[in-house]
């Protein structure tokens, strides 16, 4: 069960005791969610996340019932009413019959300067999500997932279809280098995740190629590094995936790195409510 933190939550935009919070109340079958992460009281590129919230709507035929503008006040309001200014903001919608929607701060556990450095253990994961564009919440998922990192002692799984070919991971988006190119998988085929889209904005920046492609399991001593990407992790190298062992130190990977953090920077400087 997911860990909340801090003394009020929101619900439909009143600000209730954390006492009276009931997660499984919550997290409902079904319900939709976004996770973000708020830095000196700044919901970093929550233009993307809200775009991708109405997406996740318009893909079970449901419309939004609050605004962009809505939502910012909102995390202000919930970081003010805690006093919490840095980490993970979750808002679930339960969307069977009448809308209600809950925003909290959760427990979050950001990777070390030394992984950062020194990269992650993963491992292959055969597993198809049913719908994987639209951010829905799945506790059998959930839990199968937390079970099996456990089990295989990785930081993160490397999900696999049926036909073989690496998609993403369990809670992150995935991206391989090889011969100075930048692959990933298609899009179709994953949860398009805020940070992935500003892999795709570096590398047009920096003549960097970026190829959407089917990549076989079968192919990874073919790689020269990966690296995963998400909310919490931002760009995070791997340092192997099953047997194969990457390098965490390739130059495409430090600066893709780089600058995604300057483009944090530069959110939080010029971030208006």
């Amino acid at each position: 069960m997911e860990e909340y933190i801090g003394t009020s939550y929101l619900y439909n935009d009143e600000a209730v005791t954390i006492k009276e919070f009931d997660v499984t109340n919550v997290l409902m079958e079904n319900s939709i969610y976004e996770v973000f992460r708020v830095m000196n009281g700044v919901p970093l590129f929550i233009e993307q996340h809200f775009k991708r919230l109405k997406k996740s709507f318009e893909l079970i035929d449901e419309k939004i019932n609050f605004s962009l503008r809505k939502l910012k006040s909102m995390v202000k309001k919930l970081c003010d009413e805690n006093n919490i200014f840095f980490g993970n903001v979750k808002l679930v919608c339960n969307i069977a019959g009448e809308k209600k929607f809950f925003l909290y701060f959760i427990k979050t556990n950001y990777p070390s300067r030394e992984l950062y450095e020194q990269g992650v253990k993963t491992c292959s994961f055969n597993l198809e999500r049913d719908n994987p564009n639209a951010k829905l919440v799945k506790g059998n998922y959930k839990k199968l997932v937390q079970e099996t990192k456990i089990e295989k002692n990785v930081f993160e799984l490397i999900l696999v279809d049926n036909h073989g070919f690496i998609t993403e991971g369990s809670i992150s988006n995935t991206f391989m280098i090889k011969d100075n190119k930048v692959i990933t998988a298609l899009n179709e085929k994953v949860l398009k995740g805020i940070t992935r889209d500003y892999v795709f904005e570096i590398c047009r920046e920096n003549n960097i190629e970026i190829i959407e492609m089917n990549f076989h399991i079968s192919e990874i001593e073919q790689l020269n590094a990966m690296f995963i990407t998400g909310t919490s992790p931002k760009i995070l190298p791997i340092q192997s995936l099953d047997y194969k062992k990457y390098s965490t130190t390739d130059k495409i990977l430090r600066l893709i790195m780089n600058e995604y953090d300057k483009k944090i920077n530069e959110y939080i400087k010029n971030y208006t409510i």
